[in-house]
């Protein structure tokens, strides 16, 4: 399952930014610039995002910043380095939960978020359901639902009910 989560995370964020850049008029756009905040470094995470636009054929010009687990750094970065620029970002991707809330209440709704690695985004604020943000924002969940869970370990270990005593 853990070589299969790059592969799905490289597909929905490259069909959430083809989504958003027709839905925001870039769809003739081959070049982005996107301003990537980061948690803890470049993960496999952002490794997927990025080839996932090189296979769509999208030039990328990516600035990235890299909070390095510092609430105090990323609060920094967002309003001196993110928001005085912000002309100059087609996107904000963030990853995690805690970065994804700090920009969505530092970082005004100017630039489309792409978020990742939030396993509960409804919970956390950042989208109103998971059917429709209700925003300028967008990403994917790490999440596992339970009937999937379910369904894989019993693929691996076979379970019959017996008699109850």
């Amino acid at each position: 399952m853990n070589k299969l989560l790059p592969v799905l995370l490289l597909l929905c964020f490259s069909l959430v930014v083809l989504a958003s850049s027709n839905h925001w008029g870039l769809a003739s756009a081959r070049d982005l610039k996107i301003a990537m905040v980061l948690w803890r470094g470049e993960t496999e995470a952002e490794k997927g995002f990025q080839q996932g636009l090189k296979e769509f054929g999208y030039s990328v010009q990516y600035t990235v910043m890299n909070a390095r687990q510092d609430r105090t750094e990323l609060g920094r970065l967002l309003r001196e380095d993110v928001n005085p620029k912000l002309n100059n970002f087609d996107y904000l991707y963030v990853y995690g939960t805690t970065v994804a809330s700090a920009a969505k209440s530092i970082v005004p709704d100017k630039v489309p978020q792409i978020f990742n690695i939030v396993a509960d985004p409804v919970g956390a604020g950042l989208v109103q359901s998971m059917e429709s943000s209700g925003g300028n924002i967008a990403g994917v969940t790490n999440e596992i639902p339970l009937s999937l869970q379910m369904q894989t370990a019993l693929k691996i270990v076979p379970f019959k009910l017996g008699p109850v005593i």
